[in-house]
């Protein structure tokens, strides 16, 4: 078969155009170098890659004369397209849509253009008919939002949709910030929240937001902070927790409240923590007398840290209140009722925890309690005083016994201090 033939495959050419193929493929094929070096897909000299390349520059050519003809002649071309010449149709077009600027105006609708008045006229033509009545339902519209103005702007909530995907999501981010210990990153959102509310008082999405917020923040994150109260924490933990829960309602308004339950909670850990370290009837004296001293380092240590804390952090309510050391009577000093309430009921827990193993009182944790007792005259004497005189009505040691203690515990302060 021809190798022309298969290239075209039935593709029609004029005799004449054959003819030059037939001897273009002729030459072409005659010598084996030639052909190599003619079909060759490097940039060689005379090869095929060089004949498309200046048939693509031909082709360039051609097209940019092209252009710069249907250029030159765009109006003619444009009048052949449309039938007629357009600059006609283009003023018409251009009067129409200045007519649609009267949509902006605040006139009353009943003072209307006198060119509108063809909306009256039955005789009018069909066409100006449709375009006007279109127009004037237009301006009955337009102004019926502005007399009655709504929220409902499709274009206002396309143009800020990535901000109100953003409102949207602050309930979850808060809720993620909560679950994961970021307190401050969720009170930043609940105040965003409260500041948006204010901004858009009648606008109920935003206010469903902040109310999901306020829910997140005064159910789990309150009672998740309020639990955290009640486990073993250091000062500054025990300081943040109370300026975080400072800042939620009902706490931010009534700092009395959020001192009672900072108490309560301190107390219960206070007493699991005494009552973790069980002092075993199996166990020799040497180790449950240690065990019972570990107790009472329990208590100086953490209702001394609870004392501490409340009045770096709020302005305690005081009273003058007088409370005598083993009956000797003392001046008033002024103390918080509350913090004191906390040292006794505390102290009735100690005791509670120390009356079963009266047997392993000895003199040694005499003198540990009186140590525990002027920790807490640090704060306030009356603490020390009330736990002195707690200790001498429970019967766990006389008063000879204390007062004994007390004077070594001065002797060694004057030595070592």
């Amino acid at each position: 078969m021809d190798a022309l033939e298969i290239l075209l495959d039935g593709v029609p050419v004029s005799p004449t155009r054959v003819q030059d193929a037939r001897e273009f493929l002729s030459q072409a094929l005659q010598s084996k170098d030639a052909y190599e070096a003619y079909f060759s897909s490097q940039p060689v000299p005379g090869s095929i890659v060089e004949d498309i390349a200046e048939v693509d520059a031909e082709i360039a050519k051609i097209e940019r004369e092209l252009k710069g003809i249907l250029l030159e002649n765009k109006a003619e071309i444009c009048d052949a397209l449309v039938g007629e010449p357009i600059e006609p149709q283009l003023s018409i077009m251009l009067s129409e849509i200045d007519k649609l600027w009267e949509l902006e105006k605040d006139e009353p609708i009943e003072e209307q253009d006198p060119a509108l008045s063809v909306l009256d006229e039955p005789q009018a033509e069909q066409s100006e008919d449709a375009f006007h009545t279109a127009l004037h339902k237009l301006r009955l519209d337009a102004a019926s939002k502005s007399e009655t103005p709504t929220d409902d702007n499709l274009a206002l909530v396309l143009s800020n949709l990535t901000r109100i995907n953003e409102l949207l999501e602050l309930p979850a981010l808060t809720s993620t910030c909560i679950k994961t210990g970021h307190y401050q990153e969720a009170l930043l959102c609940h105040s965003h929240a409260r500041k948006l509310t204010s901004k858009f008082p009648n606008v109920d999405t935003v206010r469903q937001i902040a109310d999901s917020i306020s829910q997140e923040i005064t159910t789990t994150m309150m009672q998740g902070l309020v639990k955290m109260l009640g486990h073993n924490l250091s000062a500054n933990p025990m300081k943040k927790i109370l300026t975080f829960l400072s800042s939620i309602p009902p706490f931010s308004s009534s700092p009395q409240t959020l001192i009672q339950v900072f108490l309560v909670m301190r107390h219960k850990f206070v007493c699991t923590e005494m009552a973790s370290f069980q002092v075993l009837e199996t166990a020799n004296d040497t180790m449950r007398e240690l065990l019972v001293k570990r107790k009472i380092e329990a208590f100086r240590e953490h209702v001394y840290s609870a004392l501490s804390v409340v009045p770096s952090m709020f302005d305690a309510p005081t009273q003058m209140v007088t409370i005598p050391l083993l009956g000797s009577p003392k001046k008033e000093l002024k103390t918080c009722p509350l913090m004191l309430q906390f040292v006794e009921s505390c102290c009735d827990a100690l005791l509670k925890e120390l009356s079963p193993h009266i047997e392993l009182l000895s003199d040694s944790v005499c003198l540990q309690l009186v140590y525990c007792s002027f920790r807490l005259a640090d704060c306030n004497a009356n603490y020390h005083h009330l736990f002195i005189d707690k200790i001498q009505e429970a019967g766990l040691y006389t008063t000879a016994q204390l007062t004994t203690a007390m004077d070594k515990r001065r002797e060694l302060a004057s030595k070592y201090y």
